[in-house]
């Protein structure tokens, strides 16, 4: 290749630049691209990373834990007596166990305790939730 004449390096410096201005325009654009989809590339792991926990596994108990909640509701803790039916009705799937609780929350004078019992039994009719049902009723007074 010839070395065009001396007035001729300001053309094709000017062009070089031109095409070295375009070149990193367009890099540029791919790095940018390239950018985006590693952020949405991220996003989309960060949500299917995330992790919401499942209603019954927010009300799980750790043993001692749980040994301690039925210590204290034993000792006529109201919030102890509901947190334990909340952990047998929602994480464990023990209805019967978790309606208990809350009955025993209603014998303590909780009267919204005493409403979901009754709300319950009456909803899920049998001759055993019926017969409770009276029972509750008359030792509660309604």
């Amino acid at each position: 290749m010839a070395i065009p004449p001396y007035e001729d390096y300001e053309a094709v410096s000017m062009m070089n630049t031109g095409v070295l201005r375009a070149l990193s325009e367009k890099w540029l654009i791919v790095l940018l691209l390239g950018l985006v989809l590693v952020a949405c590339r991220s996003k989309d792991q960060m949500v299917h990373n995330s992790y919401a926990p499942t209603p019954g596994e927010r009300f799980e108990l750790s043993e001692s834990k749980r040994v301690l909640l039925e210590q204290r509701a034993s000792n006529g803790d109201l919030a102890a007596m509901k947190e334990l039916a909340n952990y047998y009705i929602l994480s464990v799937g023990d209805e019967a166990e978790g309606i208990a609780w809350i009955e025993k929350a209603g014998d303590a004078g909780d009267e919204k305790a005493r409403d979901t019992v009754i709300r319950f039994l009456s909803k899920n009719e049998t001759p055993e939730n019926q017969a409770r049902l009276m029972e509750l009723k008359r030792r509660w007074g309604r």
